[in-house]
Order: structure tokens, then sequence, then C-alpha cells
């Protein structure tokens, strides 16, 4: 009996590091596989988040070169003149429209053009339904009195609601403000564009780097997602998601990396990187167990 207890012992302790080198060995291998998906998952997360800001900014490149070339500039400064001191020239107003126009029907991305005076009232528009809507002390036109601003369409309850002189087509639409300066270097208004979302939408669905399960979205600081996202098997629209890396990158208006749940319930490797610019946050995701197979 005392021989048979010496000999299990001198087993288990013959064993033990055989047992320790295997345990570190499959911690080393998961710690490296893990790190391995978040990087590769990284590299897709900034080339999306280059892609996406280079689209933006050209957007507003291509409001300003529409008020800066050619006679937009006296066209536009003008008719925002007139909006500012309250006078009303039908006529200019239709001759202003149809360069604007002349605009859009060359742009490869822009679907309206709009002129907002500094009492925010849309003085001239493509779109002649827009004409007359006032957004004064709206957050987008007051950053765009300052600079360059870009709004997404998330789908918050204020903004389907259409408060605010939206309309139905803002709704499923980029839009974009820069502002006009004057002959003496004060700002005038601003011009405004609407662009469609299918381009934006072709840059998070984009799947190089991202396997089977792979998926990237855009979320404002509300917790809703951006028009037309899908995150469900069904296909149906998805409105408001939160995960805790959302949380983390809206709360804490950072960056960052983890393995949680996604909005349905599925383990993930997630990247998270806040969008200042845009007040979004880009959420990059893909199964756990895919992104451990692809090490």
């Amino acid at each position: 009996m005392i021989r048979r207890r010496l000999l299990i012992w001198f087993i288990l302790i013959a064993l033990l590091p055989v047992i320790g080198v295997g345990i570190g060995t499959s911690l080393v291998s998961y710690l490296n596989g893990r790190q391995q998906s978040i990087d590769r998952l990284e590299s897709v997360a900034a080339r999306k988040e280059l892609a996406i800001q280079g689209w933006v900014e050209s957007l507003q490149q291509e409001l300003v070169f529409a008020s800066q070339t050619d006679c937009s500039p006296r066209f536009v400064n003008t008719a925002l003149r007139l909006g500012n001191e309250d006078k009303d020239y039908t006529w200019y107003y239709n001759l202003v429209r149809k360069q604007l126009v002349a605009f859009v029907n060359q742009s490869p991305r822009v679907e309206e053009l709009f002129l907002v005076d500094l009492q925010g009232q849309v003085v001239v528009s493509t779109e002649t339904a827009r004409e007359g809507h006032t957004y004064y002390n709206q957050t987008l036109f007051e950053r765009g009195l300052l600079g360059p601003a870009t709004q997404l369409p998330y789908r918050s309850l204020q903004y389907v609601s259409g408060s605010g002189g939206f309309l139905p087509e803002d709704l499923v639409s980029v839009i974009a403000l820069v502002p006009v300066v004057g002959e003496d270097q004060q700002v005038m208004g601003v011009m405004g564009g609407r662009a469609a979302l299918q381009d934006l939408h072709a840059i998070l669905d984009e799947g190089t780097g991202l396997g089977e399960s792979g998926k990237a979205y855009l979320v404002d600081a509300g917790y809703s997602a951006l028009a037309g996202t899908s995150l469900f098997p069904g296909g149906e629209q998805t409105y408001t998601v939160q995960t805790r890396g959302i949380d983390a990158a809206i709360q804490g208006t950072r960056s960052g990396s983890g393995i949680y749940a996604d909005a349905v319930g599925r383990s993930v490797i997630g990247i998270y990187r806040w969008l200042a610019p845009l007040e979004s946050v880009l959420s990059v995701e893909q199964d756990l167990s895919e992104a451990f197979r692809a090490v």
C-alpha cells in the first residue's frame, strides 16, 4: 500500500512540470491569438475610419468649391446678404437656385444645395420645400458657422420626429455645412449640402479582414444606429445598439478593444473608435470563434 502511494506521488511529481508547461503553452497561445485577432481588426477599423474621414472631407470640400468657383461667390454672397437684410427678391433667388441646380447636376455625391443666412433661415435651396425653414439654435447650424460640420442620419426619436425643419429625405441622408465668408472676411451664413448614404454604407460593408461573421457600423452618442444599419440575422433595420465597447467609447470618448457580447448576444472581439468630428462610434466586431480560427 505504501509503495503504491509513493509510486502515485512520484508519477504526479513527474507530471506536474508537463502539466504546467501545457497550461502555460495554452495560455500563451490564447493570449497571442487574441492579440493577433485584435491587431487584425484594429487594422480594419483604422482603414474604415480613414475612408469615412476622407469621404466626409470630400463632401465638405465640394461645398466649398460650389461656393467659390466661377460666378458662385457673387450669387451666393448676394443671396445671403439679402437674407441677412430680410429682403425678399424672388427673381434673384430663382437665379441663384438655377446656379446651384447646375452644380448639383454635375456632382457625383451632392443631391441638394442650400443657403442659410445668419438668422438660420434657408433663403435658397435646390429643393424648394426646404426654403423658409429655420435652423437657428440647431447644433449643426451653430457648428457650421464656425467651420465645416457634418451630421449623419441617426435614428434618435427627436430626429425621426422631423422637428427642427428637417425634411423626410434628411432621415436617410448626410447633411454637411460650410461657412460662407464675404469680402470683408466676415461670415455671412452657411452653404449646406445633402448627400446619400450609399457611399458610407459601402465603406462599412466592405468585408476585407472581417471574415464571414465580421461587421462594422456607426452609432451616435445616444446609442442610435446609422440609418439603414442591419445587425440581425433576419435583415431588419437596427435602431439602437448598446454593447460594453460602445459604452466605453461614449462614456470616455475614447477608443479601445475587448471581448464582449454584441447586439444579438454573441461573444465577439470588438474594436471601438470614437470619431470626434462626427460625434460617433465606429464599431468593428467579429465572432470570437471565427476570430481565433483565423489566427
